[in-house]
């Protein structure tokens, strides 16, 4: 039996429930119920969350933060369980699971072994982005950025397998060490991710053949706290669409949401067909109304929204940014950054023939994506073919 520690410094169970969180506890889950595994589990999550949880082998970490984005609430967390993560390094385990740099970095610089470092994000375009929203200070920023880099590449050089989610971050990686391109391409390993996790529930089960043709409701659903998953470009393509009086087109928008900005957004725009629904917490109800869901990232790596969508059978189109063209791999769906572009490929999709022609293709892509990710996942871990 082999012994798999599972490590993560956020609230597993808090209120924000993120895509990296659920693939975090889902994996846990395929651990926990295998024969083959015995499993430890750290995260930020209170005793009595976890005891309720019913997670039976667990560590419990502080994680007092700040908002300060210049003093790295993982280096906090860090000193206040230096003694915890001390310990982890003292077992005998296999395998050692962490979700992305920030967390790894600890176990890192403490030099703990058998690390199997999932990148469930382009730290420093995510990064990058954040970052012009909090400082003008382009010094600042650009001390931070390198910070981020090198603390990147500790965690790549200590890691035994790193796991990504698209070859785009693993093309980034590799673009920002080049000296390190040899070491980060042998032990990485690309594994998209899959659109039927456990979470996940169909709620649409007509065919496309059974659908009628309806064009009204678009939809888009993200983050407000920075620019990086494109709500303003989204709201200015909506205004230019529906202030058109040449164009026959006129849609009603659906925001979900929330974040620093929102209030400024809704007051914006609410008068422009928009309806700003705020933080959801059964998004699927939502989903299920859309007749086109618009993802316009600036940096994404595999979005669930996206994943969510082709599982629904809801139409989705989105950025040519990140991994979401290893998604949606057919031009139809796919969007230059840019309220023209975005403005042009909706008006083209809201003809019939073209709305049914994206169903179809994105129908096939939901074949291919229909597969057990925490198997692939476990086999990739074990030094398996998983090809």
């Amino acid at each position: 039996m082999k012994n798999i520690i599972m490590f993560s410094t956020s609230e597993i169970f808090g209120v924000r429930k993120t895509g990296g969180l659920k693939r975090f506890l889902e994996l846990y889950k395929y651990y926990e119920k295998s024969k083959n595994y015995n499993v430890e589990f750290y995260s930020g999550d209170d005793d009595l969350v976890l005891r309720k949880n019913k997670i039976l082998n667990y560590t419990s970490l502080k994680r007092k933060t700040n908002n300060k984005f210049y003093v790295p609430n993982e280096l906090l967390i860090f000193f206040q369980n230096f003694k915890h993560i001390n310990n982890l390094k003292k077992k005998k385990y296999d395998d050692l699971i962490v979700f992305d740099v920030p967390t790894a970095l600890s176990l890192s610089l403490l030099n703990c072994k058998d690390i199997n470092l999932f990148i469930r994000q382009d730290l420093i375009g995510y990064k990058s982005i954040s970052l012009k929203e909090k400082t003008n200070n382009t010094l600042l920023k650009k001390v931070y950025l390198n910070m981020l880099k090198v603390a990147e590449a500790i965690c790549l050089i200590q890691s035994k397998k790193v796991i990504v989610q698209c070859e785009y971050d693993l093309n980034k990686l590799l673009e920002r060490h080049k000296l390190l391109k040899r070491i980060i391409a042998k032990k990485s390993f690309v594994q998209i991710n899959n659109i039927n996790p456990t979470w996940i529930e169909q709620k649409n089960n007509k065919n496309i053949e059974q659908k009628s043709f309806s064009f009204e409701n678009i939809g888009f659903i993200g983050d407000f706290s920075n620019q990086r998953k494109g709500h303003e470009l989204f709201l200015k393509a909506i205004e230019r669409i529906n202030s058109d009086d040449s164009n026959e087109l006129n849609c009603n928008a659906i925001v979900i949401g929330d974040g620093d900005s929102f209030d400024f957004y809704k007051t914006k725009y609410e008068n422009q067909n928009v309806s700003f629904i705020g933080r959801v917490e059964n998004v699927k109800e939502y989903l299920a109304n859309f007749d086109l869901l618009v993802v316009p990232s600036f940096a994404d790596s595999c979005p669930n929204t996206i994943l969510e969508a082709i599982y629904n059978d809801v139409a989705v189109i989105g950025s040519k940014a990140g991994g979401i063209p290893e998604i949606l791999n057919y031009e139809e769906a796919l969007f230059e950054l840019s309220v023209e572009d975005l403005v042009s490929n909706i008006e083209t999709i809201s003809k019939e023939e073209n709305y049914y022609l994206l169903l179809q293709k994105q129908l096939n892509r939901k074949e291919e994506l229909m597969f057990n990710w925490s198997d692939k996942i476990a086999r990739i871990v074990e030094n398996e073919n998983i090809n």
